[in-house]
């Protein structure tokens, strides 16, 4: 099945939550594992991973997606190709075809941070501008 899901461009979305640590502390690290060891082996095979989360639900939160985002390094992905799942892939997935890059006729939506994010995850977490649809947000 996942080798179906692979070829036929079937997105993929582990809805990681900012708490995915607790979960293999809450479950037990055998279980976690289990779990997340089907994520990365579904990578590893070709399968499109994007971004997103649960928050809303019992120890899933709103404000902080880069502990979500941390998940992917976890199953093996590079910064690079976290940013890249955060973005493009994640917004091709929704059929999102005005955003996602930064090219000219695109919504120029923007996170402005301080640090590269490519080296380091945590630089998301410095946020100085957002800009969404070419406006500035406080």
């Amino acid at each position: 099945m996942v080798d179906e899901i692979a070829a036929k461009g079937i997105h993929v979305c582990p809805a990681a939550s900012p708490d995915w640590r607790g979960f293999a502390q809450r479950f037990g690290a055998e279980r976690a594992e289990t779990m997340f060891g089907g994520l990365r082996s579904m990578r590893e095979r070709g399968v499109s991973l994007i971004t997103g989360t649960d928050a809303g639900v019992s120890r899933a939160v709103f404000d902080d997606f880069v502990s979500s985002l941390e998940f992917f390094v976890h199953l093996g992905c590079t910064p690079p190709e976290i940013v890249d799942l955060a973005t493009q892939r994640t917004a091709e997935a929704l059929g999102l075809t005005d955003t996602g890059t930064l090219i000219p006729g695109h919504r120029a939506d923007l996170l402005v941070v301080r640090g590269d994010p490519l080296r380091d995850l945590q630089a998301l977490r410095a946020v100085r501008l957002v800009m969404a649809a070419g406006r500035v947000h406080r």
